[in-house]
């Protein structure tokens, strides 16, 4: 054989070699990887449950703002407070002592029936004169009130303080508020 073919047959022999990756090193390739992955997603996984609980939080911190709002803004005006219900739909109007609740009826300044009623899907407010209505839906748990006085019935009280509690999955958020009634007797 002559130069030029030993040459040839070299390049060939040479130029074969370099042509893939052997199995060992696919396995070891996919090997390290799979040691990557498990030390990185853990924390990934850990990001994404705290970004859940943030988010759910922030919604709840929304809707108890929303509910805080309709309810001081309405009941601020109330004159008389008519029917309180409890979760049980039982009369606890002559009551002095916290409740929860499930329906108020009451009378704004211009003397007109108002009615606000609790639901685990949100708070619904209506007056009954003028069929003006406003919702703000929410995760309610449960709305507590009691007299603030400690002395009067729902009744005769001038003021209220009014606890919502609010939960979504196993996430829960509370706020604590008093309204007082600016065209009570």
């Amino acid at each position: 054989m002559e130069d030029s073919e030993v040459e040839v047959i070299e390049m060939i022999k040479i130029t074969h070699k370099v042509k893939g990756f052997t199995l060992i090193e696919l396995i070891l390739a996919l090997a390290i990887m799979s040691i990557v992955m498990l030390i990185v997603l853990p924390f990934f996984l850990s990001n994404y449950r705290s970004l859940n609980v943030t988010s759910s939080k922030s919604q709840l911190q929304h809707d108890a703002q929303m509910i805080n709002e309709l309810i001081s803004k309405k009941l601020m005006e109330a004159n008389k407070i008519l029917i309180v219900e409890d979760t049980n739909d039982v009369d606890v109007t002559e009551s002095i002592e916290e409740k929860s609740i499930s329906y108020i009826k009451y009378l704004n300044g211009e003397m007109e029936e108002n009615t606000l009623e609790v639901k685990s899907d949100g708070l619904y407010y209506k007056n009954l004169n003028n069929s003006e209505e406003k919702t703000v839906k929410a995760h309610i748990q449960e709305v507590l009130i009691e007299p603030i006085n400690g002395i009067d019935t729902y009744s005769k009280t001038s003021a209220i303080r009014i606890i919502v509690k609010l939960s979504v999955e196993d996430i829960k958020y509370e706020t604590d508020n008093n309204v007082y009634f600016r065209n009570k007797d």
